[in-house]
């Protein structure tokens, strides 16, 4: 048995990244990673998820602080410091594996507002693995995510800043969708 099947009760997870938008309906891309104690690589997951809303964003509830980004950009040979991406721990009912998080349903709800270059954000996240069965899924876990301590609060300068979109913006969306395995790092 690998680290795929190993199951663990004890997960965290980040929102790496994310492109989405809603004008009643929409939809969204998200970039997730997981990691556990027990596995040795942490396994990145594409969430593909549409719903209501409205409102739009690329990359608001990013988990690695912007200095990294920016760090990255400027010197793109250097090696992406993975250990500053913010992680949010999971309330897991029971332990799954990265088996049980490939093609499992998603649910995701977000509110965010942003002037300029702060703003503020709540994003909650909860999965299922999905049966053909109705009534039984299996409930997987529910997480609201943590953003970086290093990002600027409202009203502050900002020298890593809460959103990568700029002027003013308003967003609530309800999305559902599914988890596909992309790689690990």
């Amino acid at each position: 048995m690998g680290w795929w099947e190993t199951f663990s009760d004890n997960w965290q997870m980040s929102l790496v990244a994310q492109v989405g938008g809603a004008e009643g309906l929409g939809g969204g891309l998200f970039v997730f990673q997981f990691k556990s104690p027990k596995l040795p690589v942490k396994p990145n997951f594409l969430g593909i998820a549409g719903g209501v809303g409205a409102g739009g964003s690329i990359g608001s509830a990013i988990a690695i602080p912007y200095r990294s980004l920016i760090r990255q950009l400027m010197n793109p040979g250097e090696l992406f410091d993975s250990d500053s991406i913010v992680y949010s721990s999971l309330d897991v009912d029971e332990g799954f594996s990265c088996r049980s998080l490939n093609h499992s349903r998603i649910l995701i709800g977000q509110a965010t507002a942003s002037a300029a270059v702060v703003g503020a954000q709540k994003v909650i996240v909860s999965g299922a693995v999905t049966s053909y069965f109705i009534g039984t899924d299996r409930h997987l876990y529910d997480c609201g995510l943590t953003l970086p301590s290093t990002l600027a609060a409202v009203g502050s300068a900002a020298l890593d800043m809460p959103q990568m979109q700029g002027g003013l913006g308003l967003g609530i969306f309800g999305f559902a969708g599914v988890l596909q395995y992309i790689g690990a790092s």
